[in-house]
């Protein structure tokens, strides 16, 4: 015969065994709500640490038509905070839920995964991801932001392997075009890391 303390030791041992399950379960489905869509912050965050691993980095501006070209040590990129801008663009926002469409499809054996903003008004008008092999091989963003001051076009494009890129337009009431463009290179320090 079995004790009847042992029985009630074991309900409550499987009573907790469950309850703990079920947290876990809820705690994961409360992550992937929280964020419905490519999270593209954390993404770039990893990439960070990923790169500051590097010995240099090459960083190529160009702004009204003059080019500087500089070799920078790896660290620099979250100092000087040219990736900020990606983990700004992320659009895993609670309001903007409804404000995107997602589509998918399939080229050369690489998956696109494109958010397309549904309003004009929105600041992040496209982000597309790309996969090739379960892993992410480019990341274009395409931002405009309208005032009655200036019009405002960014592209952003970061492709993990080799570099990123930052190209800024802005046109002004008096017609004018200003242009930047940052590129960010590490193609020959990443093959070794």
């Amino acid at each position: 015969m079995i004790h009847p303390n042992l029985l009630s030791i074991i309900a409550l041992l499987l009573l907790l065994s469950n309850s703990c399950t079920y947290n876990k379960q809820t705690a994961e489905n409360k992550v992937s709500a929280q964020k419905p869509f490519f999270d593209l912050e954390s993404f770039i965050i990893l990439e960070e640490s990923r790169i500051q691993k590097l010995d240099s980095l090459q960083k190529i501006v160009t702004h009204k038509g003059r080019k500087e070209r500089k070799i920078l040590p790896s660290n620099t990129i979250v100092s000087d905070g040219d990736l900020s801008v990606f983990k700004k663009a992320d659009i895993n926002r609670p309001d903007w839920y409804d404000k995107y469409l997602v589509d998918s499809s399939f080229s050369n054996d690489y998956l696109i995964v494109s958010y397309k903003a549904m309003e004009q008004k929105m600041p992040i008008q496209l982000m597309e991801v790309q996969f090739y092999q379960n892993n992410v091989s480019a990341i274009r963003i395409e931002k405009n932001n309208s005032s009655p001051i200036a019009d405002f076009e960014q592209t952003l494009l970061f492709l993990p392997n080799s570099s990123f890129s930052i190209s800024s337009a802005q046109d002004n009431l008096a017609g004018q075009r200003d242009s930047l463009h940052i590129e960010v290179n590490w193609t020959n320090s990443i093959a070794n890391n």
